[in-house]
């Protein structure tokens, strides 16, 4: 039975992964007034500061670092991508 639900399993993980990294509005509806998200710093950049160039460069690397968790998650799990967009 694990073994036929080692995709959905691999791809849960990934998607509530993605929604938490992402989130915006959860933040700061629940958090503090005094802490920030990482997302809520790039967004605050963006739209505050208007600082483009550090905002474009937080946002690449939570890019990145999404792209290597999905990647490990895979490979802990050992799964591939095609299994999962079955």
């Amino acid at each position: 039975m694990l073994p036929h639900a080692k995709p959905g399993i691999a791809s849960g993980c990934v998607m509530v992964f993605m929604l938490s990294a992402g989130s915006l509005l959860v933040p700061s509806i629940l958090g503090s007034t005094t802490s920030q998200w990482f997302t809520q710093t790039i967004d605050q950049w963006f739209k505050d500061a208007l600082d483009w160039n550090t905002a474009s460069a937080y946002a690449f690397i939570l890019l990145l670092l999404c792209t290597i968790f999905v990647s490990i998650a895979l490979k802990v799990f050992k799964v591939k991508l095609s299994d999962i967009a079955k």
